[in-house]
């Protein structure tokens, strides 16, 4: 029991530290909250899958005390609202050996909430409103057109920007759920991918079939991105109503063509590892994948009837991924 109890230390300390690390570099790290943030719930997810939940929350409590001594509250409750939600939601994903859409799908949502429990207590605790946002994004636009025009771009293109700047944010809260369902699916898809990359290496085999070649939607799926498109048929106009069906159908496709890029994702994968390419060809195909990941959501969405893998299945005993793939 004393070598169990000096492990599960071990575990704890370095991961606290390290989610801490990872927070403060996402504040002072050029591009850090863009780089830093998938990494963000895997030590303590880590920590939930080997030792269990109340481990990593005590994990999470301490890393976002330390973030917050050295930094600001705002991102120290980010901080502890990731690693304690997503991270123990990925850790206890892997730990009951669920598939690769069930870990999504569940840290996902877990994303979406913790993200509305963080803007809630940042309205609560600190004040921060939406006009505080809108003021500081649109002064951050501004700020930045000074540099634009001493780098030689022209007024008119300057005030062009600001102005697209500004329409942006007006429009932002009718948008807020079709971008934050998108942004929390792509967030854990790059923390569960690497997961499964990273934990055998501390020695420990994640525990859950986080097959990438297997991903598929629902087929009912497909008809949310219809309806979606339906709706933006139908918001021709300028009034209230006509608006109202337009942001409906943007958010419906924000979420389920983003699900349908990551079934994309899986059928280039899949395409990749049952034709035994090359780490040099897989490397070129995911990137083309993501570049144009417009028609790798459309590509997915038409996976729902033409099914891909099934149609275009290698002949031979031994093709096509094995259950250990990602």
């Amino acid at each position: 029991m004393k070598g169990f109890s000096s492990s599960a230390l071990a575990d704890l300390s370095w991961a606290t530290v390290l989610t801490a690390a990872i927070g403060l570099g996402m504040e002072y790290l050029p591009l850090g909250s863009l780089v830093l943030t998938p990494f963000l719930a895997l030590p303590l997810g880590y920590v939930a899958m080997k030792r269990g939940s109340v481990d990593a929350f005590v994990g999470a409590v301490i890393a976002g005390v330390l973030v917050w001594l050295g930094s600001e509250p705002g991102l120290a409750m980010l901080v502890f609202a990731l690693a304690a939600g997503v991270g123990i939601a990925l850790g206890n994903a892997l730990r009951a050996r669920w598939s690769f859409a069930s870990t999504v799908g569940l840290t996902a949502g877990v994303g979406v909430a913790v993200s509305l429990a963080w803007g809630l207590a940042l309205w609560l605790v600190m004040g921060v409103t939406w006009t505080h946002v809108q003021q500081a994004f649109v002064q951050a636009v501004q700020d930045s057109s000074s540099l634009y025009t001493q780098m030689g771009v022209s007024q008119a293109t300057v005030t062009s920007m600001v102005d697209q700047a500004r329409h942006m944010v007006s429009i932002a809260p009718y948008l807020a759920p079709g971008l934050l369902g998108a942004a929390s699916i792509l967030l854990v898809s790059c923390s569960a991918g690497l997961a499964y990359l990273i934990f055998p290496r501390l020695g420990s085999r994640t525990r859950s079939p986080l097959s990438l070649s297997r991903f598929r939607m629902h087929w009912s799926l497909a008809y949310v991105s219809i309806v979606g498109l339906a709706l933006l048929l139908f918001a021709r106009g300028s009034g209230e109503w006509q608006s109202g069906l337009r942001y409906a159908g943007i958010d419906l496709l924000l979420v389920s063509q983003t699900l349908f890029f990551l079934q994309g994702l899986a059928v280039v994968h899949w395409f990749a590892v049952s034709r035994r390419w090359g780490r040099g060809a897989r490397g070129l195909s995911y990137a083309v994948a993501v570049v144009f990941f417009q028609f790798t959501g459309l590509a997915g969405l038409f996976d729902t009837w033409v099914d891909y893998r099934k149609r275009f299945a290698p002949k031979g005993p031994r093709s096509g991924p094995t259950s250990s793939n990602y």
